[in-house]
């Protein structure tokens, strides 16, 4: 037995018109793998990046020291 997916609006199934129950199976065991994988990612980059950021101040994110305002002969 074929399904036609035609009258549903779904991108994975835009490729053919008339599917199977096994294709449709498959197709969604693939997308459910792919999320998987996908959320495994985002959670990698979500422990990368907390374990790599540094607070900065203004300062920093400018490249702007206090001692580029200060006279250095004042401080003598």
């Amino acid at each position: 037995m074929e399904i036609s997916m035609k009258e549903y609006n779904l991108k994975s199934f835009k490729s053919k018109d008339l599917w199977s129950w096994e294709e449709i199976i498959g197709k969604i065991e693939d997308l459910e793998s792919e999320n998987d994988s996908l959320k495994e990612k985002i959670e990698d980059i979500k422990e990368d990046i907390k374990s790599n950021f540094k607070p900065m101040t203004v300062a920093e994110q400018v490249d702007i020291d206090d001692k580029d305002f200060l006279d250095e002969d004042f401080l003598k």
